[in-house]
Formats: C-alpha cells, structure tokens, sequence
C-alpha cells in the first residue's frame, strides 16, 4: 500500500505516534522510516525513544546501534553496542551488531572476533572454526569471499553482493543485485 509513497507511509506513521506516544514499536519503524530518508538525527532520536521506552529490548537498542552506524558515529555505535550486549551477552542480534560497528570503523580483527563468536552462540562451531581459518589465513578479503560465496549458495544475494561491494567486485556485486531482483528478494 505504501511501496514508494513515502508521503503516504510518514502520514501514517504520525498518526500512529499521535495515537500512541508510547509505543516503542511505533518510534522504531518511524526510526526506520527516517533512516531510509537520510534523516540520521531523526533516526537517532526516534530510535532512542524506543529503546528509552522498551530499556530491556535487544531489538530497539541494537536498532539505536545502526542509526549510529547511518550516521556514521562511529564512538556512540560502539558505546549503544556494548550497552546492548549488557542486556543479553548471549544475543545473536547484539554480538553481531558489535560486529558491524567494528567492521564500520575498519577494525577487521574485532569485527571476526565476534562473528566467530556469534557462529559459537548459534551453535555453529564448525562455521566459526572455518571462519577462523580463512581469517587467519587471507585476512578480511578471505572472510568476504567465503562470505559471499556461501551466501550465493544460500540465494541471499543481496547480502551476498553486500559482500562483493565491501571488496570492490562491482561486477559480482552487480550480478547478484540482478539475480536478487529477478528472484524478488
């Protein structure tokens, strides 16, 4: 109903903010919503108060952590990351957002560390030791190819092409967009 009738999705999205203030879940698609748009401040502050409203939520603190990552501020990512693993250390959501936040700000070493250790929490102990390997091994690139071909092999595409984007295929990265899209991913 509202597929790229951004006008029409934001009306709604006031009146549900109007109707209920307090709804954490209203605040955090309206984060969304303006992250899409490009507004990072409204981001933040829309995000912020839903996780002020739910404090307990992995899903509204770690949402707070990718607005920060929008807006490229890369220290407040780092420090709402950390807060949201204080929540739940065991959160899949929560370790791999300290994941994206290193990875963000080129710490490629942390960012492995916890991917590995978000495989382990899934209970994927051979994928974080074949991760380890290639880390070790080839470095990030290694770990992006790995990434992007076990992903393909999966048919997320998208996340896969995210991967060939990061090492600067465009190529492959454009091949698998094309494949997304034809699929309707």
């Amino acid at each position: 109903m509202f597929l790229r009738n951004f006008n029409e999705a934001e009306s709604s999205l006031q009146k549900a903010l109007a109707i209920d203030p307090n709804s954490p879940y209203a605040h955090d698609v309206s984060c969304w919503f303006a992250n899409e748009m490009g507004r990072s401040a409204d981001a933040i502050a829309e995000c912020h108060k839903a996780a002020e409203l739910d404090p307990l939520s992995v899903l509204y603190n770690s949402d707070l952590v990718i607005a920060y990552l929008f807006a490229r501020d890369y220290d407040q990512a780092l420090q709402q990351a950390n807060r949201t693993l204080e929540i739940d250390p065991k959160s899949s959501r929560a370790i791999e957002m300290l994941a994206y936040v290193y990875e963000a700000a080129g710490n490629y070493k942390a960012a492995m560390e916890q991917y590995i250790k978000n495989e382990q929490v899934l209970g994927n102990e051979q994928r974080a030791k074949e991760l380890k390997q290639v880390f070790e091994k080839a470095g990030y690139p290694g770990y992006l190819k790995k990434d992007a071909k076990d992903k393909e092999a999966a048919a997320d595409l998208y996340d896969a092409a995210a991967d060939y984007a990061l090492l600067g295929d465009k190529d492959a990265a454009l091949a698998d967009l094309e494949r997304a899209a034809s699929a309707g991913q």
